[in-house]
């Protein structure tokens, strides 16, 4: 979403839908309007924070399936009550290397989401779960044993690691920021790093550059 800086965009929306109005359905508690196309401009506006369609009341831990498949913490696959800590790891998982995300996810054989080959990843990522993660989670023992260890048949990628992704970065502060990204992408939320502690990490102390 995109502030709006030309603002005969608005003057034609208006007069396209006073000469022609929007189909509509008219129930008893409120009207649904058909969806009309916007114009477009050369000339955008700022960039607008949108999309709070999941968003939670804080205070309290949550249960239930958020946040889009492959940027999905583990105690959301695992239905343990998570908090604002899932927020944490998705910004550690968001695309921040140039032309290269972290996680595939999906079945090679279907292409589509596969919660095993997401965890296969995690696993390859950030090596096995701690025990005492493994020990909220009631479906934990269709890929782990007790002790954490991987026991699916889905083989666990050997190349995945963060230093692997090192090659899509440039800059002289990427071994900096490759120390940073941990900080969010653990098993156990508890461990992750709050928004206020990753405030005062060095990389973003210095500046958070890199290409």
């Amino acid at each position: 979403m995109l502030e709006i800086e030309d603002t005969s965009l608005l003057k034609d929306f208006e007069a396209a839908e006073e000469s022609s109005p929007s189909p509509r359905k008219i129930l008893k508690d409120r009207t649904i309007y058909k969806s009309r196309e916007f114009g477009h401009t050369d000339a955008p506006g700022n960039p607008v924070l949108r999309d709070f369609g999941e968003a939670r009341y804080g205070g309290k831990d949550h249960i239930g399936l958020i946040q889009p498949d492959i940027y999905r913490a583990p105690e959301v696959i695992f239905d343990i009550p998570w908090t604002y800590s899932v927020d944490i790891w998705m910004v550690g998982f968001m695309d921040m290397f140039k032309d290269h995300s972290l996680f595939d996810v999906d079945d090679p054989q279907t292409v589509k989401y596969d919660v095993g080959h997401h965890l296969a990843e995690t696993v390859s990522l950030l090596g096995p779960p701690p025990k005492e993660f493994l020990e909220k989670a009631e479906n934990s023992d269709a890929y782990f044993d007790e002790k954490g260890n991987w026991t699916s048949d889905i083989p666990i990628p050997a190349d995945l690691t963060l230093e692997t992704s090192k090659d899509y970065l440039e800059g002289e502060n990427k071994d900096a920021f490759l120390r940073f990204v941990p900080s969010m992408l653990q098993w156990d939320p508890v461990k992750r790093k709050t928004a206020k502690e990753l405030l005062e990490d060095p990389w973003l102390k210095g500046n958070g550059e890199f290409n």
